[in-house]
């Protein structure tokens, strides 16, 4: 840490002939002083916005204030490739759609944010990779090195502002930040000993200020604080300039010749994932013998292992990736027989993800749809498209199949985002009630809050075939009810202020709109059954 301080510094203290001597070899910084003050400016604006709209995570609701925060970061940091002549515009226009439309599902559903959280995240440092216009693989390595020590850069970078020489006189600014940071951590341990020495003291400041006011204020002030230094943090990541590569000495270093050792891998690897087939061909398909252990049922054995069997497909992809990329040299015979067996593997592995397709089928048909199990199927899909590219990709070797697929599952996701899983749950399980099989009740009651229109309408239609008990745990989750304590409705008047009551234009819900607008049907069908 030292080291890059001293070096930052020695940028601006020595004269202009020994800088431009150094200036090849200089620290990572950003390219001029107006890069600095946007990136500061950007992450001060992003985190106002979540220290004002979205913090504390408690006080808010996830609605159009999450979707906000999510295009004014990814806004930044296109600013900030686009001043640093780094982004290519037509890439750039892609994940910009895709982050926007996944990112619209905080406004849009309830449940579907959850996975947004692990979508987006990977979306946003694709478009920093993808949408720069130099090579990915530089950004990839210096994109990850930087993530290991922002915030040493965050200190270095201000502390070289703070010091630079003004008229010959070295700057005071560092020995301020320290003064103040000191003192900070002196105020934290002196004020509560204040407050404890001298019972009126404390009375004094409790006049003076509203402790519950500055209390949520100081918890909204700290997250922001946060916000904008991770903020800042990750725009310096994939913008500021890396020092000149050091040459690497690849003298006495040997291609050595690793065929025979992949096809020995490869081969082994193969047949144990045959006899692992064979026999769940055996017993899931054929059912042979029906010796299954006593007590399981074949649709427990299918679930029992599910997920790791999915880890299995997993594991197969990575080692035929890692196979192709160590035989990326090999010719003739060899050749040929590595990418034989890589076909066989990926074979193999297209079996795997079919056969968890079927296990998935059994499970649902015995307990009914979930959005979950849903979008199990939707994964399953794109890893079949995944391993057709793989096949293809192991033919011609030159093949950009790592960056296609990332494009290709950006672009499946974000249509993804567009569907509502729950919504077509209910009304498959709708279907399955009907068709007089059991229903998954506590789903359709408790957990599928993007179908709201779908409990409506089944609520409607088979209303006087449910029992009491259904009714009211439907009427429960609309909130229908004036008090948990008792059955009294409320009118039309009091729901629409029970909705409005404490919201703000920000936290605006598309989902929750829509519930309250089925709610009220209900409502308005409640009061005319009473007639």
């Amino acid at each position: 840490w030292n080291t890059g301080v001293i070096k930052m510094s020695n940028e601006y203290i020595m004269d202009d002939k020994k800088a431009a001597e150094v200036k090849s070899a200089r620290s990572e910084t950003f390219a001029d002083v107006r890069q600095s003050w946007v990136a500061v400016v950007s992450a001060v604006l992003v985190g106002l916005w979540v220290m004002f709209t979205m913090a504390p995570a408690y006080d808010h609701l996830v609605g159009i204030n999450w979707f906000i925060f999510v295009v004014l970061a990814v806004m930044a940091v296109g600013v900030m490739m686009a001043l640093d002549d780094n982004l290519n515009i037509p890439h750039a226009v892609f994940w910009l759609a895709v982050i926007v439309i996944i990112a619209s599902t905080f406004f849009r559903m309830y449940d579907f944010p959850v996975l947004a959280f692990l979508f987006l995240p990977t979306a946003v440092v694709f478009f920093t990779i993808y949408a720069a216009k130099e090579p990915s693989k530089n950004v990839i390595a210096r994109f990850f090195y930087r993530h290991f020590a922002f915030f040493i850069h965050f200190w270095n970078l201000f502390l070289v502002r703070f010091s630079r020489e003004e008229d010959g006189k070295k700057g005071n600014g560092a020995k301020i930040l320290w003064g103040i940071g000191i003192s900070v951590l002196l105020l934290f341990i002196i004020v509560p000993l204040m407050f404890s020495a001298d019972m009126m003291f404390e009375n004094t400041i409790d006049k003076i200020f509203d402790f519950d006011f500055f209390d949520d204020f100081f918890s909204r002030l700290i997250i922001g604080i946060l916000v904008t230094l991770l903020g800042f943090a990750f725009l310096y990541t994939v913008t500021v300039k890396k020092g000149e590569p050091r040459p690497h000495d690849n003298a006495g270093k040997r291609n050595a010749d690793i065929g025979a050792t992949v096809i020995t891998v490869l081969s082994v690897l193969s047949f144990v994932f045959a006899v692992f087939i064979i026999i769940q061909i055996r017993f899931l398909i054929f059912k042979a013998g029906g010796v299954l252990p006593a007590g399981y049922t074949y649709t427990e054995y299918a679930v029992e292992g599910y997920w790791s069997q999915a880890a299995l497909t997993a594991l197969n992809l990575v080692v035929v990736l890692a196979a192709m990329v160590l035989s990326k040299g090999a010719q003739g015979r060899t050749k040929g027989a590595i990418n034989a067996l890589l076909t066989l593997m990926t074979a193999l592995n297209a079996y795997l993800v079919l056969s968890a397709a079927y296990k998935m089928h059994l499970y649902e048909n015995a307990y009914g749809f979930t959005d979950k199990r849903l979008l199990v199927y939707l994964i399953l899909l794109f890893e079949l498209i995944t391993l057709v590219l793989l096949v293809y990709s192991i033919f011609k070797r030159d093949f950009p199949f790592i960056k296609t697929v990332v494009y290709l599952a950006a672009a499946y996701f974000a249509v993804v985002a567009c569907l509502n899983l729950q919504a077509i749950s209910v009304s498959q399980n709708i279907q399955r009630f009907e068709a007089g099989k059991d229903l998954d009740t506590k789903y359709l009651k408790y957990e599928a809050s993007d179908a709201s229109n779908q409990k409506k309408d089944f609520y409607i239609e088979n209303y006087d075939q449910l029992s009491s008990e259904w009714k009211e745990d439907i009427e429960y989750d609309f909130s229908l009810y004036k008090s948990y304590n008792n059955n009294q409705y409320f009118t039309l008047e009091e729901y629409k202020e029970r909705y409005q009551e404490g919201r703000s234009w920000y936290e605006f819900n598309l989902s929750d709109y829509r519930k309250y607008l089925a709610g009220r049907e209900m409502l308005i069908f409640l009061q005319q059954q009473a007639k």
